[in-house]
């Protein structure tokens, strides 16, 4: 009984809009035409926009901008480097407070792409730059960029042997016979 009512009330809808002359179709409303909807973009993707242009864009980096170009000058040198981000945007913010962005990028480019030798590059991190290496790094790089920087020579070393020591083939025996 209920299946009729809403089948009559159907009727009687169809039949108004004909007397009316409104038609009706199942066809989607089109979407209004205009600006699209705000994508949001994530930190990497944002700062990807920024390394591809980077001499217009280098003096705009925020800290969150540093550890990825970290890893990405670490990867085109065929390195690894886990983003911490915490600890790197904080290690970041200091360096913004002594040096200029472009100083930050250059040592970081520094010591991928430098001949130095005192450390590790693959164990290079941020952390680095936070400690008393900053001020090694950052003379080194200044010397780098004008084409003045040669490596530290490997040091050789030191014999701990003295005295006595020195002659390993004595045929001196130790305790006597028995």
């Amino acid at each position: 009984m209920i299946k009729k009512r809403i089948e009559v009330g159907r009727d009687l809808v169809k039949e108004f809009r004909l007397l009316r002359g409104q038609t009706t179709s199942n066809e989607p409303v089109p979407k209004k035409e205009g600006k699209p909807k705000r994508q949001r973009s994530t930190p990497f993707e944002r700062f990807l926009i920024k390394y591809h242009d980077l001499d217009n864009y280098i003096d705009g980096f925020t800290t969150s901008d540093f550890p990825y170009y970290f890893r990405a000058v670490a990867e085109e040198n065929g390195y690894k480097y886990f983003i911490s981000s915490a600890r790197d945007n904080a290690i970041f913010k200091k360096l913004m407070e002594i040096f200029t962005n472009r100083e930050i990028c250059g040592m970081i480019t520094f010591l991928y792409e430098s001949e130095q030798n005192y450390l590790s590059k693959d164990r290079l991190s941020p952390t680095l730059l936070a400690s008393r290496w900053v001020n090694t790094i950052y003379a080194d790089f200044k010397l780098w960029l004008n084409g003045e920087y040669s490596p530290r020579k490997s040091e050789t070393k030191k014999s701990s042997t003295r005295g006595e020591w020195r002659d390993t083939e004595s045929t001196t025996e130790v305790g006597g016979k028995l």
